[in-house]
């Protein structure tokens, strides 16, 4: 058995070389509450209970990475916003500040993540997740992007009718979560952990590609030059289709970009070439209800297109269902490391 280990496979691919095999990991989210029968409750606010189930799904799976994961409401939890925990089901936003009247933005403030709400359960996690693996397995937290922090806020469709008739409102609005999302950054790199900004509602299958660049783009272009500038090493996830904005993304200076199975790997390749470490993007269904087949051919085109100059790795193309099948993903990684092993040494 080979005695590399995940963070062997990730820094080749940073490198634009390979480690035997490219690195192949999965998004594990709420599944490893699944797999290790913590309730989701639980998992999101006990720090014992989340790192026990990440520890519990790495041993079964054995991933070259893992994320510390957290739901997308925890700095606007810290915020204001009112959240039900459920025991199934990712927390719910009862109650958003900014929902009803635009005029409370200006009694927000950026939170701080050492102390208010889940922000030290958080921390807690992150630390001793990436206490546990070491310099074996890299290990990720999970910072929400300013869009995601706004989004959470207002909610969409408010937010969307804002870019029209009240402009100055949302740059307002993402002015302060940018700060917010810079300060939990800063907060997070102190627990040894690298990070994903990730941005579930900046893609074309929510915006269009004007809000993109008028809206957010800019604040994305700041945080990243930001993160260069205080040496945090923070890749960035956006979920959905991608395609009419890509080139705006790849413009950014970013490292690493992970990617939803609706946008084309292909087209990433060729616009960014092996400048940015491409991750991603089997499509998340097919963990829970695809056949082995369709997994199998999933893994084989997206490797096809990316793996032949490193610099790429091959994940789900977002967090895998809470209901996935523990055959299936394990299958997708078997599948993963094999296929892997073509890549040129």
């Amino acid at each position: 058995m080979s005695a590399l280990k995940g963070m062997d496979y990730v820094r080749a691919a940073f490198k634009r070389t390979f480690a035997e095999r490219i690195p192949v990991t999965v998004s594990l989210g709420s599944f490893a509450a699944n797999l290790a029968k913590v309730p989701l409750k639980q998992f999101f606010t006990d720090p014992r209970r989340l790192v026990e189930a990440s520890i519990q799904a790495y041993d079964v799976l054995q991933p070259d990475t893992m994320v510390c994961h957290i739901d997308l409401n925890l700095e606007t939890e810290a915020m204001g916003n009112v959240l039900e925990f459920q025991d199934d089901g990712n927390p719910m936003a009862r109650k958003k500040v900014l929902a009803e009247e635009r005029g409370a933005l200006s009694r927000l403030s950026v939170p701080d993540p050492r102390r208010d709400g889940r922000g030290p359960m958080y921390l807690e996690a992150c630390r001793d997740l990436a206490a546990h693996f070491g310099r074996d397995v890299p290990v990720a937290s999970v910072i929400n992007g300013p869009w995601n922090i706004a989004v959470t806020l207002r909610g969409v469709e408010a937010i969307l009718d804002d870019t029209f008739d009240e402009p100055g409102f949302v740059h307002d609005l993402m002015r302060l979560a940018t700060d917010t999302t810079k300060a939990y950054s800063v907060a997070l790199k102190e627990t040894g952990t690298g990070a994903t900004m990730t941005e579930a509602a900046a893609s074309c299958s929510l915006i269009s590609p004007t809000i993109y660049r008028e809206f957010i783009q800019p604040y994305h272009r700041e945080l990243f030059d930001f993160y260069k500038a205080e040496k945090l090493n923070v890749s960035l996830h956006i979920c959905g289709y991608l395609d009419p904005i890509l080139e705006d993304i790849v413009s950014l200076p970013i490292n690493a970009l992970s990617v939803d199975s609706l946008t084309s790997m292909r087209l990433l390749r060729e616009l960014a070439g092996t400048r940015i470490v491409a991750i991603g993007n089997v499509d998340t269904s097919l963990y829970a209800r695809g056949s082995y087949e369709q997994i199998d051919a999933a893994v084989r085109d997206v490797v096809g297109v990316c793996a032949r100059d490193s610099a790429f790795i091959l994940s789900s193309g977002c967090e895998i269902p809470y209901n996935s099948t523990l055959d299936r993903v394990q299958h997708f990684l078997k599948v993963g490391r094999e296929c892997g092993n073509c890549a040129p040494s």
